[in-house]
């Protein structure tokens, strides 16, 4: 894919501008990078949003059970039917919040612990590597321009010929670097759908215990009708 890159370096005696595969190659980086971000962000907010703002070790559905609890005990001198329905609705909102407590978990093993791994580590390292690759670049550049001024400078002429082989070296740790890309995307595809399928079973779990809740007053009022 970068064949042509070294040959026209050795051929031309000056550094072209980036080759547009290699460009490319960078502007994948930077849409992975951006797309990991969001991923990032989103996951985080689905994980915090079930978290009560007082830091407390039960998320808000779980505390919300433990009203429904403290209210049953409260008038179950008075009406010890209403005190059974209130338990019952607190046994499914603790369902409820133990099945958030599993997506939060999932999200957090399956999406933000390897996406954030992903940036601090491959991300860091590529992004360090294309930096070193653009100041050999300038270096290169710039004693260029000092030769064409001083075409029979020796000195200069041999400067020159270090730079463009530093230039060159880390331009293939670059790419080597950015080879890498259709990979990471590929997983990183795959850790897309894992979100999907967390919050899928997720909805499709909590989906049903609302039902048992809208089904309770019902059975309520049987209770009381008999």
């Amino acid at each position: 894919m970068f064949s042509k890159v070294r040959q026209r370096l050795k051929s031309s005696g000056r550094l072209p501008d980036l080759e547009v595969p290699v460009v490319k190659r960078i502007q994948l980086l930077s849409q992975i990078y951006d797309m990991t971000k969001s991923l990032l962000h989103d996951a985080r907010e689905v994980i915090k949003m079930f978290d009560q703002e007082e830091g407390t070790l039960k998320n808000s559905t779980e505390a919300y059970a433990d009203t429904l609890r403290v209210l049953g005990a409260s008038v179950k001198a008075n009406n010890p039917e209403y005190t059974i329905f209130l338990e019952k609705q607190a046994e499914i909102y603790d369902e409820l919040g133990h099945l958030q407590r599993r997506l939060q978990y999932d999200l957090s093993v399956k999406v933000v612990t390897p996406l954030s791994g992903w940036i601090h580590a491959d991300f860091a390292r590529m992004n360090s590597e294309m930096k070193r690759m653009y100041e050999k670049k300038t270096d290169f550049d710039s004693i260029s321009s000092e030769v064409a001024r001083n075409p029979r400078d020796g000195g200069l002429i041999h400067q020159q010929d270090l730079c463009r082989r530093e230039y060159e070296r880390q331009m293939e740790i670059t790419k080597l670097e950015l080879l890498r890309l259709s990979g990471i995307r590929n997983e990183h595809a795959k850790i897309l759908s894992q979100f999907a399928l967390a919050w899928k079973d997720y909805t499709a779990a909590a989906r049903k215990l609302f039902e048992q809740i809208d089904s309770a007053p019902s059975k309520m009022t049987s209770v009381k009708g008999g």
